[in-house]
Parts: structure tokens; C-alpha cells; sequence
């Protein structure tokens, strides 16, 4: 009789362990969880430039801007809170702002805000894989319009909407077939310029994430899928007045609507390890993009992560490190690719970044 309540005891225990929670890091991809009620503030800043370019994009890739598409300084920062419901279910929300120059023609103003719920499926200490979570997410990107006023990069683009016309802008003078003329309002010259406008997407996904604990260190592997719904619109300002609109009627040019739908596949693990009075985290990422046809130029990703932390307290740590992208920011941010912006200079991008991370009990007060 004895003999047989003890398989029945070893499946209950297994299915009571209490999970092994961890204090929130600077990554957030992990199977594991934090203790009921445990709430995690991180604050982070980003930057490149000339002088803080510590993956050397700018001298390689970007030059002196002066091709359509490549990206320049960045400056930007990020404000992330979590909190555990339950030592099995936390919930996660980040917002995420960017100021990127593009190409040299204007500036990209994207804010990003991310939430995800985490549910611990399963926990045990004695198995090779330790712990199985999944998380549930939406994100959103947006931006401003992108104002793309310089006649290089304006004339560039109009290319690409019309390779077939004579159509141009040179110092705010239309020009198409043998006429030119230019556009006045009020007594003052205007100068047209292409508009990338109504910058927006939205994406939901689904990631199973798997750990394994060591002594000092946790590994995690994870594979997801995500579906995003994607919005652009390109027009040629002012797209009222009478000179524009009777070059693109002359010329049969036609914009289309470039709003669409796409599904991306990835993959990827987080390694954190402590040592002494240091914690040291990497992340990697692989992203696949199903795209359409005609936006296939470069459809996937290799996404780096890493970052080196002081821990003050053991609730307390701050942080330096740095982000690399092998095809700048595709799969991150989906609007800024379509059949116009694509470009076949979309190479590697980084930055450094800097914040700290701070965690806290509800209990405690």
C-alpha cells in the first residue's frame, strides 16, 4: 500500500514546487519569474554619434549620409515597469522613444510601447529543462510625418515612386517633360517636398520561452511568432496645389496605398550570469519576415544584446551596454520598410545605452 501512494506523491510534488523567482535584469526574455507582488522599474537612455559609435556603423555604413534610406545620429530613451501578479503570472509594459536622422533628409520620431503577459506553465528544479513560460504581447510603433525636404534625397524618392518620368524638384522649381515652374502662396515661394506620413503599426505575438538554471547563470531559448498590420502613405506637398497635382495627372503618376499585413518568425536565447558584485547578460536574435513580393530586398535579422551591470543592492543595479541590428531596424520597426524605402544600404546599426534597474515589494510597505 505504501508502494503505491509514492508515485502519486512525486507527481504531486512536481506539479506544487514553488517556482525559483528571480530579481528583474536588464534583459527581459526569461521562463522564470519574480515573487508575488515584486514590482521592477528600469529606466535606460540610448545614443550614437561620431563620438559614440562604439559598433563603428557610422564610419563604415552611414559616410556623410548621402544615400537615401542610411541612418544617422540616434538619441532616445526607455521607461519599463513589471509586476507579478502572482509568483506564475507577471505583466510587462514598456515605452520606448527614438529620434533617428534618416539619410540625412529628416528625422524619424518613433515611439514604441510594448506589453506582455508572462504565464510560468511549468516549474521544476530537478529536470533538464527547469521552467516553460509563454508570453502574450502587442506592440505599436508611430511617428510623425518624415518631411524629406533635401533636393537630393527628395528627387531620389521620386524616383523611386516614378522611375519612369521626367518629373523633378531642384531648388523649389517643378520640372517635368519641357516645363518648369515654380509655386508661390501669398507672395512667398514654397518649396515641394515629399511627405512619408501616417507612420504606424501594430503587432501581436506569442513567444514560448525555456530556461535552465545553473549555479550562477540561467540560460533561456525562445522561439515566437508575430502578426503586424502596417500603415505608410507617400504624397508630394502641398498635395493640393494646382502645379503638383497637374505633374502627377500629365505624367500618370500613381501612389498607392501602402498600408499591408506581414508575419515574422524568430528565435533567439538570453544568457545572464553573475559573478561577485556583476551581472553580465547577452541576448541574441534571429528574425525571418514573410513580406510581399515586392518588399523582399532583405527579409530577416540578427539582433545583439548585451549589457554589463553593477549590482549595488539586490534590488538595485545599474547598467552599460549596447545594441547591434545586421539590417538596421527590420522586423522593429515595421513601417519604415515598404516598396519605396527599402534599400539596399539597410546594413548594420547600433547603439550604446546606458540606465539602471530597480525592483521593489508591494509587501514591504
Amino acid at each position: 500500500m505504501f508502494k503505491k501512494k509514492i508515485p502519486l506523491l512525486l507527481i504531486i510534488s512536481v506539479c506544487t514546487f514553488a517556482v525559483d523567482n528571480i530579481n528583474n535584469t536588464v534583459l527581459n526574455i526569461h521562463s522564470f519569474t519574480t515573487v508575488k507582488n515584486r514590482i521592477g522599474i528600469k529606466g535606460s537612455f540610448y545614443k550614437v554619434n561620431d563620438t559614440l559609435d562604439i559598433f563603428n556603423v557610422r564610419e563604415h555604413e552611414i559616410g556623410t549620409l548621402s544615400r537615401f534610406g542610411a541612418l544617422g545620429d540616434m538619441s532616445g530613451y526607455e521607461g519599463e515597469i513589471r509586476y507579478s501578479l502572482t509568483d506564475r503570472i507577471s505583466i510587462n509594459y514598456k515605452h520606448e522613444y527614438l529620434d533617428i536622422d534618416y539619410g540625412g533628409g529628416g528625422f524619424i520620431k518613433n515611439k514604441r510601447d510594448d506589453i506582455f503577459l508572462r504565464l510560468n506553465l511549468y516549474y521544476h528544479p530537478y529536470t533538464f529543462i527547469n521552467a516553460w513560460s509563454v508570453d502574450l504581447g502587442y506592440t505599436k510603433n508611430s511617428s510623425k510625418p518624415l518631411d524629406i525636404t533635401k533636393d537630393e534625397m527628395l528627387n531620389a524618392m521620386i524616383k523611386k515612386i516614378a522611375p519612369n518620368t521626367s518629373l523633378s524638384i531642384k531648388d523649389g522649381v517643378v520640372t517635368y517633360g519641357n516645363y518648369s515652374a515654380s509655386i508661390y502662396e501669398n507672395g512667398k515661394k514654397v518649396y515641394p517636398f515629399v511627405r512619408v506620413g501616417d507612420l504606424k503599426d501594430s503587432s501581436y505575438y506569442v513567444r514560448l520561452i525555456m530556461g535552465k538554471r545553473f549555479e550562477n547563470s540561467i540560460f533561456d531559448l525562445y522561439a515566437g511568432y508575430k502578426k503586424s498590420d502596417i500603415d505608410a502613405k507617400i504624397s508630394i506637398e502641398p498635395s493640393n496645389n494646382t502645379l503638383i497635382k497637374d505633374a502627377l495627372n500629365k505624367l500618370n503618376i500613381v501612389i498607392p496605398k501602402l498600408s499591408r499585413d506581414e508575419k515574422s518568425y524568430f528565435a533567439g536565447f538570453t544568457y545572464t550570469l553573475e559573478y561577485k558584485d556583476f551581472l553580465f547578460e547577452t541576448g541574441y536574435r534571429y528574425v525571418y519576415i514573410d513580406r510581399e513580393d515586392d518588399i523582399d530586398y532583405e527579409n530577416s535579422n540578427h539582433i545583439i544584446d548585451m549589457s554589463i551591470s553593477r549590482i549595488i543592492t539586490k534590488n538595485l543595479l545599474f547598467y552599460i551596454g549596447g545594441k547591434i541590428m545586421t539590417n538596421q531596424f527590420n522586423a522593429q520597426i515595421p513601417y519604415l520598410y515598404n516598396r519605396y524605402t527599402q534599400t539596399q544600404y539597410d546594413k548594420k546599426y547600433g547603439y550604446a545605452k546606458f540606465g539602471f534597474v530597480y525592483n521593489f515589494d508591494l509587501n514591504s510597505f
